[in-house]
């Protein structure tokens, strides 16, 4: 047989050769000749008439193995197109579009060089031990010959496709060559050549044994083919090949199936990460979960939180189980008609009325007893508190108690006095303090009745233009909610002045309810929408458009979810709490500044707080506990702070440029020093210390004898270089006029001044301690990378500058990539770009991730490689090292500020006047969440428990006169 050259296929095999990321595909086209002339073919007579057949043996392997055919194999009758197709699907499948172009010119050039009209199609399907390809990670492969009898040619069309994982190298194009294994990898390249070279010859074998030495007439299988162990089907033939399979042994069966189970599990991971690193948006508030249809109109539904199930009932009296997520579980009718069910928590029972009755319902359903209600019932509610249930009819009330073994309600009172039989009460509400308060619905107004004492204490009459529609009492702000059909939703207090009115619905109000987690409440309208208020701020945080209109709205705290009856069907919704309460402020948090030296010794985890009331609270990072306070006289207000936890020390920055050194040590904090800006042009701007951090040890014990003497002294005597603490913290300044100031620490004079940005202010500062630099940020639209010499007086040389586009706001340092929040209000700009520091490049991102509103803060957490910014649109968005964006957090209010709390990657954020968290298996995708749980798991929880082991005893605010005012922006004194 002779290779045949074809410039076509050349070209096709330069584009068989492809990476797709996940897979490296192989492939390759070879024609080659079976004409035979002179002494060939008198040879190949003669073997064939002699019946010589061991002379072929030379063209195979030794038979080592001793495996014997095991059957002979039987023609499967497949056709030209099924191959065609069989191959299109495969090629397709791996490389996708790029194929669409190759199809027709591979196709064409194959058939202007066999005429595939005329061929008979083989398969060439080799066994494990034996394939050439075999390799690991070998995901699927094909080989076809193409036989053309009158043309006596042969077209070899073969295709592989090995893992990205497992394959080591890239694979030329024009080559059949094969990964080596461990020990020719140690070989040299001679080894590898004849590697190559017995490829060649097996391939070569496999062509030879199939189509005989030379050019017979008919297609034949030799009887020695099945020697070299490989299996050979012909597809479409015209006469049955007689070959057979040998069998695997189990050893084969299971490196083979064990490969496929590894590369399929490989390729899956593969996928898996790609797919949870894709940016992914989510939302604290409502979300749904499940939309449910029922035959008939609901009237209720009840949440056995013992069973974790939903009970439905509607019109007929029957009852619809479903569990927590939605899912139906099953139905059943109840022992008699019902117009309304609830269940009772302390006692493990169903509670079921209509308007003349009460009964008492098993677990099952079965009926335990039932009491006649002479006064009727109109609405019915349950108090888990007092265990007890409430009824309301026309001009009644009665408190029912359970009994015998909690198998009866008993009634014991009835509140009539006061009240007319037109009075007729279509919601309940009840305060679970002392004394207990049910509040009743009627008209227009509400009736407030005693439970305790079981008498009516006040009726309220015409708070609303026109009917209530609904009733609810918040605990966490002490206050009656009531929602009408005038479109409006009114907060009163205890002495039912009005709070505040909630105006936003177009149309009638028709269920009102309060959030399961915090001062919200949910409200639900005709104008087909579920709006979500916060009491607080006094203000709508949230909206979700409804199909139908709801009818009814019911809150199930036990287990976080929410209700809604829109006629025949009911909605699941559940509250995605991404944030809660870290530490009560009771202030807007502007700024945070966290400082995580639990890497370096057994430092705590603190976070310094600047508060919109005058405030600075330095809180412990993993408990929220208020370690001290610092008390500024009003309208004063702290715009940066930087905190030296080994020094316990605190600089603030104030509004008119005044700088603060604060002892931390004490509580509440004292000022032991105040540096004035001595011009208006040199008043700064931004802060930053830098810890020049370079004996941990000496660090961490005068940390703790800081503490002992609560408060840093200053050392009179003059030790020898050898003897003085190598550890350096200095304040930098950034100005008005563009310059950096070096402050000594003590003194707050001015040790080292450079222009850094001409006439432009400073905008934002940045430590890059691992290479001994600073960054500096200016109005001129530069940033300046500066050395940083901690131990001269000119400790500031400038190395690296470079410009953007528009002015940087903040900064933040991951290893050498620079992370930065640019902003242009003029323009509507908010972005965040990165600068790799090193390679002098810059990564961005689509305009789709950006921020809509002004960015509020921007950190990074240096073990997961992550930064995270905040915005004023209501969003927190987490960044890897390569400025993509991972998650999108949709907040229903403004983060003021933002900080990574722990290494964990916990993050801090000032909102709703408080300090909240969002805890790292909130966001983290699943890869990081596996980082977290085997690399920091044990390690990162202790130093997170020792973080909340603070030095300070006192856990209670000061009163707000701690420090005497001197001046309209001064504070105390208190010398060194």
């Amino acid at each position: 047989m002779k290779l045949l050259e074809n410039s076509s296929f050349e070209a096709i095999n330069s584009q068989l050769t492809v990476e797709t990321g996940d897979a490296h595909i192989i492939g390759r086209i070879e024609s080659y000749s079976c004409k035979m002339a002179g002494d060939d073919k008198h040879m190949f007579k003669q073997f064939c008439q002699e019946g010589q057949p061991h002379v072929l043996e030379a063209l195979s392997p030794p038979q080592t193995t001793g495996i014997s055919p095991s059957r002979v194999l039987t023609p499967v009758c497949l056709g030209l197109l099924q191959v065609v197709n069989a191959v299109n699907c495969s090629l397709f499948s791996a490389v996708r579009e790029d194929f669409r172009a190759l199809k027709p010119h591979l196709w064409d050039a194959v058939d202007e060089e066999i005429c595939l009209s005329e061929c008979d199609i083989y398969s060439y399907n080799p066994d494990l031990d034996s394939d050439p390809f075999g390799e690991e990670g070998s995901l699927w492969s094909f080989n076809y010959f193409f036989y053309n009898k009158r043309l006596k040619r042969i077209v070899f069309f073969t295709c592989r496709s090995i893992s990205g994982s497992t394959y080591p190298r890239s694979e030329s194009g024009n080559e059949l060559d094969m990964d080596l294994g461990e020990d020719d990898k140690e070989g040299s390249m001679d080894a590898y050549d004849k590697e190559s070279s017995n490829i060649e010859e097996d391939r070569a074998c496999s062509t030879a044994l199939l189509f005989g030495a030379g050019g017979s007439s008919v297609p034949q299988l030799l009887p020695h083919s099945t020697a070299c162990g490989k299996q050979l089907v012909l597809l479409g033939c015209r006469y049955p090949p007689a070959a057979a399979k040998e069998e695997e042994t189990q050893l084969t069966s299971a490196r083979r199936l064990w490969a496929l189970l590894r590369a399929g599990v490989q390729a899956t991971v593969e996928k898996m990460k790609k797919e949870e690193l894709k940016a992914a948006q989510l939302t604290h508030g409502l979300q749904h979960l499940r939309h449910l249809s029922f035959p008939q109109p609901v009237r209720r539904v009840a949440y056995n939180s013992s069973a974790s199930l939903f009970v439905v009932l509607d019109a007929e009296s029957q009852l619809h189980l479903h569990k927590e997520d939605g899912w139906f579980s099953h139905s059943t009718q109840a022992p008699e008609p019902i117009a309304g069910l609830l269940y009772a928590t302390q006692v493990n029972k169903y509670v079921a009325w209509d308007q003349g009755s009460l009964q008492v319902l098993g677990p099952d359903f079965e009926v335990l007893s039932k009491v006649l209600a002479p006064h009727g019932i109109r609405c019915c509610h349950y108090d888990p508190e007092i265990n007890q249930v409430v009824t309301a009819g026309a001009g009644s009330l009665s408190i029912w108690a359970f009994r015998y073994g909690f198998r009866q309600l008993q009634c014991q009172a009835t509140v009539q006095q006061g009240l007319s039989p037109r009075d007729t009460f279509s919601r309940l509400a009840l305060d679970t303090g002392i004394p207990q308060t049910c509040f009743a619905a009627c008209g227009t107004g509400v009736a407030v009745f005693n439970l305790s004492q079981g008498e009516l204490l006040t009726f309220q009459r015409d708070l609303h233009n026109r009917a209530i529609t609904d009733i609810a009492y918040c605990e966490a702000g002490g206050c009656v909610v009531t929602a009408s059909r005038d479109t409006t939703i009114k907060v009163w207090d205890k002495k039912w002045l009005i709070q505040t009115i909630f105006v936003g619905h177009t149309g009638p109000v028709t269920a009102v309810t309060i959030y399961p987690q915090g001062p919200f409440i949910l409200s639900a309208s005709q104008d087909g929408t579920i709006r979500t208020w916060n009491l607080q701020t006094i203000d709508q945080v949230d909206e979700v458009q409804v199909a139908e209109v709801v009818e009814q709205l019911q809150t199930h705290p036990e287990g976080g979810y929410v209700v809604s009856l829109s006629g025949s069907s009911v909605d699941l919704w559940k509250v995605n709490q991404l944030y809660s309460l870290h530490t009560r402020l009771g202030a807007a948090v502007t700024r945070l500044c966290t400082v995580d030296l639990s890497a370096v010794g057994s430092f705590p985890v603190r976070v310094a707080c600047a508060c919109q009331d005058s405030t600075v609270r330095l809180v412990a990072a993993h408990t929220g506990r208020i370690l001290s306070t610092l008390l500024l006289d009003r309208p004063c207000q702290a715009v940066e702070v930087a905190y030296c936890l080994p020094k316990e020390t605190l600089f603030v920055l104030l509004e008119l440029g005044q700088l603060l050194r604060v002892n931390t040590a004490v509580n509440p904090m004292s000022v032991k020093k105040i540096v004035v800006p001595w011009s208006e042009s040199a008043r700064p701007r931004c802060l930053l210390l830098y810890s020049h951090l370079v004996d941990p040890e000496k660090a961490y014990a005068q940390w703790r004898e800081i503490l002992e003497q609560k408060g840093d002294k200053k050392s009179w005597t003059h030790l020898p270089l050898k003897l003085q603490d190598k550890n350096r913290y200095l304040p930098v300044l950034g100005q008005e006029d563009g310059s950096l100031c070096v402050l000594q620490w003590f003194t707050g004079r001015v040790q080292h001044q450079v222009k850094a940005h001409g006439s432009e202010r400073v905008t934002a500062l940045a430590a890059y301690p691992h290479d001994s630099c600073i960054i500096s940020a200016g109005g001129d639209r530069t940033v300046k990378v500066w050395r940083i010499f901690p131990y001269i007086d000119e400790c500031l040389t400038l190395l690296l500058s470079f410009s953007c586009q528009h002015p940087v706001l903040h900064m933040c340092l991951l290893g050498s990539t620079l992370g930065t929040a640019i902003q242009d209000p003029e323009t509507a700009t908010y972005s965040i770009v990165q600068y790799d520091l090193l390679a002098q490049s810059c990564q961005e991102h689509g305009p789709e991730d950006d921020p809509l509103d002004e960015i509020t803060g921007l950190c990074c957490c240096p073990t997961l490689k992550l930064f995270a910014s905040a915005s004023r649109d209501g969003s927190v968005k987490v960044w890897n090292a390569q400025n993509q964006l991972l998650r999108h957090l949709k907040l229903n209010t403004i983060p003021e500020s933002l900080a990574f709390g722990n290494e964990c990657g916990d993050l801090l954020l000032g909102v709703e006047q408080h300090l909240h968290c969002i805890h790292h298996s909130k966001y983290l995708p699943r890869l990081y969440l596996t980082k977290v749980r085997t690399e920091l798991g044990p390690s990162a929880g202790g130093r997170a428990a020792r973080a909340g082991q603070g030095p300070v005893t006192g856990t209670h605010e000061p009163g707000c006169s701690g420090i005497p005012a001197t001046g309209p922006y001064s504070v105390h004194v208190c010398p060194d």
